[in-house]
Formats: structure tokens, C-alpha cells, sequence
């Protein structure tokens, strides 16, 4: 009889985890994908870059529903999904993999905050590209891209530079999984133990609970940073700009709503800050709602609504210095209600994945041996 190798074990507990965190988080995402539209569509409204006459999440979802419909909240769903398993299969597959590796080795707080910050920059630096195409696809104007692969090809004929944009907050927000990973990881100590306590196993509940309070933690003191994320992974070069500042000149010459629609409209020449509250939008405006969102659909655009950044330092000095801390954190209501609501979804589906998966593997392990 052949020895067995002892690695195998491990690796299949690794796939389990990763096909687990995988599928969990593809079915959390896509339930939940139209909260993150709307959180990445006001993030972009910071740069003035989409043509969107409004500032608060409800204003923002009629303009949306007004020019796209509902397939406007779920453009992008299909790319942007698939971004999420392939990541979150790695990013599990490395997690799991490093924390076995390195369970022998060392313990306590050090090892939880270091393995999901290596594992996060495994993923980072190799599916970047992949992010820069999903958050294109979704924020792009009527007629930008004809496909996915003509979105790729244009993304490839910009240059390395398009492609790997935003890696360098990327690489910062490695720090966002490891704040949630220790946080969550103390708080599914301390429910185990409390649960052995009283003789019973951790709940579903507990897990939501446990995975909201987490994210929410690490999103709060990571958020500017992926407001830099958003910013350099959906601007165009200058030369593409400039088609675009062509179609607007044409576009503000024309009367057809339609086609004030593909304008890019500057919310800080009209007046409007793009965090403002709704109380904040009715004081700036003197005449009805319908009226309004023409007259800053129909505004000449600026050169702060294509603003191109060469880097994440000059990103966010910039939105500090024409936005300020509103800037910094706006549609972070939004990201709060998606990521939370996500991560909560995620991890209870993944945790009773993952136990489905490893009683399998035990089983047949167990048989195996006998």
C-alpha cells in the first residue's frame, strides 16, 4: 500500500475554506450588489465624473432608475462576481493555508493580524487587473465598451499603468481584512466560549453578529482609502478624457435628455456638493427638482470633473483640499450598509459551508484509513 502524503489533508482543508469563502461571498455580493452601486457611483460623484444631479443615496437611486432603469443597478453584477469568487477563493485558500503553516510556529494577536495582511497581498498583486475591469465595466458611459473583452482590450491598448490602478490603497487596504479578521476572530473566541459555557454550539446569529461588528470596525478606519481605490480605478487617461470632454461640448449644445445623459457634469461649479444632505440640495436650489438636475446636466463641464490623479497621495489631497473630511467619507453610509450586511451574510453561509465541507473530508479520511 502506497504511504499516504500528509500534506494532502491540509490542502484539501484548504480548498474546502477557499471553495466555501468563495461561494459565500459570490452569494452575499450579488444579493446585496445594488447597495455597492450606489456606494461606488456617489464615491465617483466626488471627482464630478458621473452624470448624476445628486448628492443623497435616494436622489441618486431615481437618477439612476430615470436614465438606466433597474438593469442601471446591476450593470457590471456579472464581471464584478466573478472578481469576487476568484478573489475570495485565493484570499481563503492563502488564509487557510498560512494560519496552518504557522500554527505551530508562533500564536495570539501577532498571527491573526499578519496572516490575513500576507494573505491580502498575495490577491492584490495579482488580481488588480481584474478589479480595474469590473469597476470600469460599472461605471461606464452608454457606448464606452461593447464587451467585456472590448472593455479588457481598450483597458490593455491604455497601458500598465490603467491596469494597475489603485494598487498602491489596494495594498493599504490589505490592512482593512486584517482589522475584520482579528476583530472577528476575538469575538468567535469569545462566543466559543461562552457557548462551551453553556454547553451549546455558536449560532448563526452569533456569526452575523459577530462578522457585522468586524467589518464595520475595519471599514470605518480604511474607508478614505478605498474613496482612492474607486477614484484611480475608474478614471481614464488624459487622451481618453479628452474624447469624453468632446462628447460633453457636443452634449451641452443639445436640448435631448438623452444625451445630456452622457455629459460628465461638474457638482462644484453648480453649486452642489456631492455629500451634501437633502436639506443641504433643496437650499441650493431655487427652482423644482426636474428643472435643476437639466441645469447641471447641461453645465459645462470643468477640468475637475475628469480629474486625473498621478498617485494615492495626490487622490486624496486632493479630495481633502475640494471636498474636505465630507469627501473623505462620503457614501460611507452606503458602503456600511453593503459591506456590513455582506459580511455578515458571508461568513454564516461560509461557516456552515466550511463545516459541511470538513465533516466530508473527516468521513472520508476516516474511511480512507480503515
Amino acid at each position: 500500500m502506497a504511504a499516504r502524503d500528509p500534506t494532502q489533508p491540509r490542502l484539501l482543508e484548504g480548498l474546502a475554506h477557499a471553495t466555501s469563502g468563495a461561494l459565500a461571498s459570490a452569494v452575499a455580493f450579488s444579493l446585496l450588489f445594488p447597495l455597492d452601486q450606489l456606494r461606488l457611483r456617489r464615491q465617483c460623484l466626488v471627482r464630478g465624473e458621473l452624470p448624476l444631479a445628486t448628492s443623497t443615496t435616494m436622489r441618486l437611486l431615481k437618477q439612476i432608475l430615470k436614465h438606466e432603469g433597474v438593469r442601471g443597478l446591476y450593470k457590471g453584477l456579472p464581471t464584478s462576481a466573478f472578481a469576487i469568487v476568484v478573489a475570495n477563493f485565493f484570499y481563503f485558500f492563502y488564509y487557510n493555508l498560512l494560519r496552518q503553516r504557522l500554527r505551530t510556529r508562533d500564536s495570539g494577536a501577532l498571527r491573526t493580524i499578519a496572516i490575513p495582511a500576507i494573505a491580502g497581498v498575495m490577491n492584490v498583486l495579482s488580481l488588480n487587473p481584474l478589479f480595474v475591469l469590473a469597476a470600469r465595466l460599472r461605471v461606464a458611459r452608454q457606448g464606452e465598451f461593447g464587451s467585456v473583452l472590448d472593455c479588457l482590450r481598450k483597458l490593455c491598448h491604455e497601458g500598465p499603468a490603467t491596469l494597475w490602478g489603485g494598487v498602491v490603497p489596494s495594498l493599504w487596504l490589505v490592512s482593512n481584512p486584517a482589522i475584520q479578521y482579528f476583530v472577528y476572530e476575538r469575538l468567535k473566541e469569545l462566543l466559543r466560549y461562552h457557548a462551551k459555557r453553556a454547553n451549546r454550539e455558536v449560532s448563526s446569529v452569533e456569526h452575523f453578529v459577530a462578522g457585522a461588528i468586524s467589518k464595520t470596525t475595519a471599514t470605518i478606519a480604511t474607508y478614505p482609502l478605498q474613496v482612492a481605490q474607486t477614484l484611480l480605478r475608474t478614471q481614464r487617461p488624459p487622451r481618453v478624457n479628452q474624447h469624453w470632454n468632446t462628447e460633453v461640448s457636443y452634449t451641452n449644445n443639445t436640448t435631448d435628455p438623452k444625451r445630456e445623459a452622457v455629459g460628465a457634469p461638474s457638482l462644484a461649479r453648480s453649486g452642489v456638493s456631492p455629500c451634501n444632505s437633502s436639506s443641504s440640495f433643496e437650499k441650493n436650489s431655487a427652482t423644482p427638482l426636474v428643472k435643476r438636475e437639466q441645469t447641471i446636466s447641461t453645465e459645462s463641464t470643468s477640468s475637475d470633473a475628469l480629474k486625473s490623479y498621478k498617485g494615492m497621495v495626490e487622490c486624496l489631497v486632493w479630495v481633502w483640499r475640494e471636498r474636505g473630511i465630507g469627501g473623505l467619507y462620503c457614501g460611507l453610509a452606503n458602503k456600511l450598509w453593503q459591506t456590513v450586511l455582506t459580511a455578515s451574510l458571508m461568513f454564516a453561509i461560509y461557516e456552515r459551508l466550511a463545516a459541511v465541507s470538513l465533516n466530508a473530508l473527516r468521513i472520508k479520511h476516516q474511511s480512507a484509513v480503515k
